[in-house]
């Protein structure tokens, strides 16, 4: 995506029931993976791994507000204060999407993101 285009031109998936605006689009293709919580999105917005991939999962806060990283049903919730970074370990779904969100932002700005199985994936060594 190119850095300061309008939410309105940017391509649109639905998450969570929402239309979100796609800040990127990238693969977990190793052990580790950074998403970043700008103000108010996630880039990448949806992360793709193979099916049954463990991640481990870094959320840093490129924003100057706090945002959080909260997995609906698994015990993952964590605020991100600006400049600082959290982790979180996650498994890729067998088929589908995990959707998280920003449980500040979420309403207010569609702070939605997923992760995404892709057969087409390695898993991560």
């Amino acid at each position: 995506m190119i850095e300061g285009t309008p939410p309105s031109q940017l391509p649109h998936q639905e998450i969570l029931g929402v239309s979100v605006a796609v800040h990127g689009i990238a693969s977990a293709t190793r052990r580790t993976a950074t998403i970043e919580a700008m103000d108010n999105y996630f880039t990448p917005t949806i992360m793709k791994g193979a099916p049954g991939a463990r991640v481990l999962i870094i959320l840093r806060n490129g924003g100057f507000v706090t945002h959080n990283f909260t997995f609906p049903g698994l015990e993952i919730n964590s605020d991100v204060k600006p400049g600082d970074l959290r982790d979180a370990n996650v498994t890729f779904p067998a088929s589908g999407k995990l959707e998280f969100f920003c449980r500040f932002h979420r309403r207010s700005s569609a702070m939605i993101g997923a992760l995404e199985s892709d057969p087409a994936l390695p898993t991560p060594r």
